[in-house]
């Protein structure tokens, strides 16, 4: 008899329109319940639960100062792993999360993440509702901007660059002043050359080469080739810069008959340094390279 005046109790003093459908019977269990705020102490719910109506919500402490004090999903399984899934209902093939920033979702920006089987794709995406604007996507790390990808799919970065280069794209860094050039020592073998001082964290960068070509006092043709390297060991060739040209007359040997500038991307086996090997060692009668710059580094 108690069982049944406590179960009509609480039928009559739930909201009025309330509802609770289920795919299968729950089973509840609770420490304590308050009728009408419908507030419920420890509660297990075993079966799938749907709520009917439109604009409901699930709220809670979501915002207090203190983390721990915050309303938080945590598997009920001691030392497991916490993964929360979201899944499509039957042959649909997409799952979305949308984050809006307004309390009036109907007139938000948002960010969605999903997952999309018939575009296949996975995604975030910058979208908007009703009045709202559409925003930037930003990264940042301790509170500190770094990456931005902006409306119109421009991305930068807020990383600064070394003394004297400055940035112009996400990972790359352009030197401002051409006027740092570093003589070159022609050797055959196996050899590694110095910029000028770069941040340890630049990965390559954008050399420049000064050639010049020297004539040899007969008819012939003036050549010379230099290999760079991703590694120590030379034993991985990344590019090859080559400068060749006829002495169609004879003349006068060490004179030069043709200057060019090469420019060519060269990974960094170290801070501040690339390596190279050459086919000759330049002189008269072969190109040689005179000097070597640094436009630009990538980091």
């Amino acid at each position: 008899m108690r069982a049944l005046v406590l179960f009509l109790s609480l039928l009559l003093a739930a909201p009025a329109g309330a509802q609770l459908t289920k795919a299968s019977p729950p089973v509840h269990t609770h420490a304590s319940a308050t009728q009408g705020g419908a507030t419920l102490g420890a509660h297990t719910v075993t079966g799938s639960m749907t709520f009917s109506g439109s604009g409901l919500r699930v709220k809670g402490d979501l915002s207090n100062a203190t983390p721990s004090a915050r309303l938080m999903f945590q598997a009920a399984t001691l030392n497991a792993a916490t993964r929360i899934g979201v899944i499509p209902n039957g042959t649909s093939d997409a799952s979305f999360v949308d984050f809006y920033s307004s309390s009036d979702p109907d007139n938000s920006h948002f960010l969605s993440v999903g997952a999309d089987a018939l575009a296949g794709t996975i995604g975030f995406a910058s979208g908007k509702v009703g009045s709202g604007v559409t925003r930037d996507f930003v990264f940042l790390v301790d509170g500190t901007e770094k990456i931005r990808i902006a409306t119109t799919g421009t991305l930068s970065s807020s990383k600064a660059c070394a003394s004297g280069f400055t940035r112009i794209g996400p990972n790359y860094c352009a030197n401002a002043n051409l006027g740092t050039f570093v003589a070159w020592a022609d050797a055959t073998a196996c050899t590694g050359r110095a910029t000028e001082t770069l941040p340890s964290d630049a990965k390559a960068v954008l050399l420049g080469l000064n050639w010049q070509v020297f004539s040899n006092n007969a008819v012939g043709l003036r050549q010379n080739r230099v290999f760079f390297y991703a590694d120590t060991a030379c034993s991985q060739t990344s590019s090859i810069l080559q400068m060749y040209t006829r002495e169609q007359v004879a003349t006068a040997a060490g004179t030069v008959l043709a200057q060019h500038t090469h420019t060519v991307v060269v990974p960094l086996t170290a801070t501040s340094t690339f390596r190279t090997s050459q086919d000759n060692a330049g002189g008269n009668g072969n190109s040689d390279v005179v000097e070597s710059f640094v436009i630009g580094y990538y980091d």
